[in-house]
């Protein structure tokens, strides 16, 4: 099985080729590719050449691969010279002086050269003898003016080495020579490389395509052997470890002397990574005795030296103590993990060591101490939010427990790490097992932690129920839980009632908090996002400003970081609504540092949706798009899912990029147009709705938004495109709820509603009224959008206002390519509307400026609607307008002559 794709090699490929077309202006290189082996620089190069070879264009091309301890003199330059035709012998047995030699082989490539240009490659230069790498050097320093590119590869585990090709360092200074490393592969594109060599042709279940993933640490040949093996396995085949791996890493550790290698065994009994004092422990020896083995394996590359708050070295590869471990007898690996535990146990500082210690007690099989040191071990893993170590030391302890109460105690502390890592339906599957064991043990208060952190989890998967199951333990064991247990799990729903936007609910919960004052940080902060969300659904935004300066009081205290994340990210969306601008940034300021402490699969996505919602809305489109880019790769997640729906298809449009919405985002919105009942629900139709329109369907649009509206309590913040985009498409008859919406009553500090307010008076007023009285009402919608900082709501209203040379410019400024294009198409225009339309387009355009639905237009044309909806989307594409009220603007003039045969046929 081999991989027919070239994977995450786009940027080094792109150097490649630069260097090629430099041939053409006479700029000679000499390009040096390092990497570690199996890292896929063969592959580079094939695919290079591959491309130079499919150029119609002349060109010499020669390739040579050095090989390991030939030592003939200029070696790969003889078979690049016979491989090129030459007639004569530049390397013969007379005795020339090493200069003429150089000089004789420089003219003949740059003989070659001038004629075509010629590119030659030398693979595995570490190998190549030292009067070839002088040579290179030679021509390196001349071959600037010329037509030659040279490119070699080396590895870099052997250039660290003190031997000839590091020696050659005039080489690696020459101006004309380029280096590049090829590194390691991340998740992603191992994943992708999967994809691609699998290809269909076998079935290799996707937990064994991610332990690939682990085991190869980004290194394509160890990942397409590894896949190999596990696609052979499947017919019983393969073996443990492929052959083709081991010999590779035999190959390099048989370069160590008897005594070094035992060493190294022992160190790999340690562990990957291993602190040196343990290892001369192990060996019953000391430090300075282990050194010198240390030193000689890192400079082959074996080990890597970590320098933290003590000096550690780790195996350069997993794959390399795996090979080392297993040349043991089980027998022998799990005595000498026994003895290692033993000689640990007994150094003083054992929490030193706790980490070795929980290994080696599940190494040799120690069940009672595999559970102490591994839940020890976890606890300080997690600490530091190396979260693949916490979830192996607590998967090894739960492994090992033979009683429940161990059971429900480290089934917990799994799931906690499973949430944080994003899986979670295991994490799920964790805590409902702990959930049952406190529940028969009668642990009731424990019972209740686990059951708050399962039901933020749930409602986190996009389960409805999630508050009604908290509810139901709550009030079964009211009397059984303790006060501050009982408090902290009432908060937890309070909150989550509230992200239902259930606030009766939330009211409700908050009412039968017994001891609020005594909360814990991490309840007490759903106390202060439910009332912040309550603050941020009536407009109080000076009671916003309060709850936010609690919550950054409570984020910054010894809040579980996930906790705080959550917290801090779902603000910032309200405070960007809400148009608080400073006080989203420092939101995301906060965030962002909490975030750079460790890996949070979990809400990292989510993150992403909410930094492009922010940049949207502060109209930096770029920041936006990159944002949505990084978020896309964690749409399944439900809260990330969502929260990318609401504003991808914005960006797209505004950019007009379709690309931008994903799959995912799409059945996201598909889905929710069957249960729509929320305020969220209705910002995602809005979504949707902008998107239909994009693309032509005005039908769609108008169903996505009747169904938000009558989601709606109040003008929310967060109403805008909804709002806008109703007043603007909706035929007249349906726009009952949404004058409705403009007679609820809006605090006076509720900048962001009265904002929205002014717009859609501004929109009806340009349909149904007055061009003068659009204009005022669209001028107090811009004037009060600026002050929120919001500049493409800005630019829409002053559209509405014919402002359009002031709307282009905060477009541009935005970044927003699509809207600038549709106004410059506008502008574009040399002649009145009507011309650039057919007759019954111009008819249709008439009757919409009078006012007309589309049902009124139909009849009076004799028409379908649904003929109409097309002859609508025709003028929008035709004039580079977006809105029914634009299209009354552009033929207000002819709007009353036009609108007799649509309204009485």
């Amino acid at each position: 099985m081999t991989c027919p794709i070239f994977v995450g090699r786009s940027d080094e490929l792109a150097a490649l080729n630069e260097a090629r077309r430099g041939l053409a202006q006479s700029r000679g290189r000499v390009v040096l590719v390092g990497g570690e082996a199996g890292v896929g620089k063969t592959r580079l190069l094939a695919q290079f050449l591959g491309t130079v070879a499919r150029d119609p264009r002349p060109r010499h091309l020669a390739s040579v691969e050095c090989i390991e301890r030939a030592e003939r003199p200029f070696g790969p330059f003889r078979e690049l010279i016979g491989a090129l035709g030459g007639t004569f012998d530049v390397f013969s047995e007379a005795p020339f002086d090493k200069t003429e030699i150089f000089a004789r082989a420089f003219d003949f490539f740059t003989g070659l050269a001038a004629k075509r240009a010629t590119i030659l490659s030398i693979e595995d230069l570490q190998w190549a003898d030292r009067s070839s790498l002088e040579l290179l050097a030679y021509l390196a320093a001349r071959i600037g003016g010329t037509r030659l590119l040279i490119i070699a590869t080396y590895r870099t585990e052997d250039v660290e080495r003190d031997d000839a090709l590091v020696s050659a360092s005039r080489l690696w200074a020459e101006p004309a020579v380029a280096r590049s490393v090829v590194e390691a592969l991340d998740d992603g594109q191992t994943r992708e490389l999967i994809r691609g060599t699998l290809d269909g042709r076998a079935d290799v279940p996707e937990p064994e395509r991610e332990e690939i993933v682990r085991r190869s640490e980004g290194n394509p040949f160890f990942a397409e052997e590894l896949l190999k093996a596990a696609a052979e396995a499947r017919t019983g085949r393969a073996a443990k470890l492929p052959v083709s791996i081991r010999a590779t890493i035999a190959a390099r550790l048989s370069m160590l002397s008897t005594a070094e290698r035992d060493v190294v065994s022992h160190a790999a009994v340690l562990g990957f990574r291993f602190d040196p004092e343990a290892l001369a422990l192990t060996l019953g020896t000391d430090l300075d005795a282990v050194m010198p083995a240390l030193r000689r394996g890192r400079d082959l590359n074996i080990f890597v030296e970590e320098a933290q708050d003590r000096v550690r070295f780790r195996f350069r590869h997993a794959l390399m103590r795996e090979v080392a471990y297993e040349s043991l007898l089980a027998f022998d690996a799990r005595r000498t993990h026994a003895r290692i535990l033993r000689a640990l146990e007994a150094v003083p500082d054992t929490e030193r060591h706790v980490d070795a210690l929980a290994y080696h007690a599940w190494a040799a099989r120690d069940a009672a101490k595999t559970i102490s040191y591994g839940e020890r071990a976890g606890d300080e893993a997690l600490a530091i939010r190396a979260l693949p170590e916490a979830r192996t030391f607590f998967e090894r302890a739960l492994e090992a427990c033979a009683t429940p109460g161990d059971e429900a105690r480290i089934s917990a502390r799994l799931g906690n790490v499973l949430e944080l890592q994003g899986a979670m339906g295991e994490s799920m599957e964790r805590l409902e097992a702990a959930l049952a064991r406190y529940r028969a043990l009668g642990e009731i208060d424990r019972a209740a932690d686990v059951i708050r952190q399962l039901s933020a989890i749930r409602n986190n998967t996009g389960d409805v129920g999630s508050v009604a199951a908290g509810k139901a333990f709550l009030d079964e064991y009211w009397e059984r839980i303790s006060l501050v247990s009982r408090d902290a799990l009432v908060a937890m729903l309070a909150r989550l009632a509230m992200i239902q936007y259930d606030m009766r609910s939330a009211r409700a919960f908050l009412a039968r908090l017994t001891a609020p004052e005594d909360l814990p940080p991490r309840a007490a902060q759903n106390i202060i996002v439910t009332r912040l969300e309550l603050a941020f659904l009536a407009g109080d935004v000076p009671e916003y400003r309060i709850e936010v300066q609690r919550l950054f009081e409570t984020a910054t205290g010894t809040l579980p970081p996930l906790t705080a994340l959550s917290a801090l990210y779902t603000t910032a969306q309200g405070a960007t609504w809400l148009g608080l601008t400073d006080i989203a940034n420092e939101l995301l300021a906060r965030a962002g540092r909490l975030e750079a402490r460790g890996e949070f699969n979990a809400i990292a996505f989510y993150a992403g949706a909410v930094r492009a919602m922010a940049a949207y809305y502060r109209g930096d489109l770029a920041a936006a798009r990159a944002a949505i880019v990084s978020a896309r790769r964690g749409a399944e997640v439900a809260v990330a899912r969502m929260a990318l729906a609401l504003v991808a298809p914005l960006v797209s449009v505004a950019l007009g990029e379709p690309d931008l919405v994903s799959p995912l985002v799409e059945g996201e919105l598909s889905e929710l147009r069957r249960t729509a009942t929320t305020p969220d629900d209705a910002m995602l139709l809005a979504a949707a709705a902008a998107l239909a329109l994009e693309r032509g369907n005005p039908r769609s649009a108008q169903d996505d938004l009747r169904a938000a509206l009558s989601c709606l309590p109040r003008i929310l913040a967060s109403a805008g495109t909804i709002l806008g985009l109703a007043a603007e498409h909706l035929p007249a008859e349906d726009l009952a709820p949404l004058r409705a919406l403009l007679d609820e009553p809006l605090l006076p500090q509720d900048v962001a509603g009265h904002a929205h307010a002014s717009l859609v008076a501004a929109l009806l007023a340009r349909r149904f009224e007055s061009i003068e009285a659009a204009t005022a009402h669209a001028r107090t919608a811009a004037a009060r959008y600026r002050e929120l900082g919001h500049p493409l709501f800005e630019a829409w209203a002053l559209e509405v206002a014919n402002d359009f040379a002031a709307a282009r410019k905060l477009y541009v400024r935005s970044g927003a390519a699509g809207d600038v294009r549709r106004l410059d198409a506008r502008d574009a225009r040399s002649s009145g509307p009507v011309d650039k339309l057919s007759e019954r387009e111009a008819a249709v355009a008439r009757a919409i400026a009078s006012g007309a639905t589309n049902a009124q237009i139909a009849d009076g044309l004799s028409i379908s609607v649904r003929t109409v909806e097309k002859h609508v989307a025709a003028i929008f594409a035709k004039l580079g307008l977006r809105s029914r009220s634009q299209i009354a603007a552009a033929f207000a003039r002819d709007s009353k002559t036009a609108a007799q045969p649509a309204h009485h046929g």
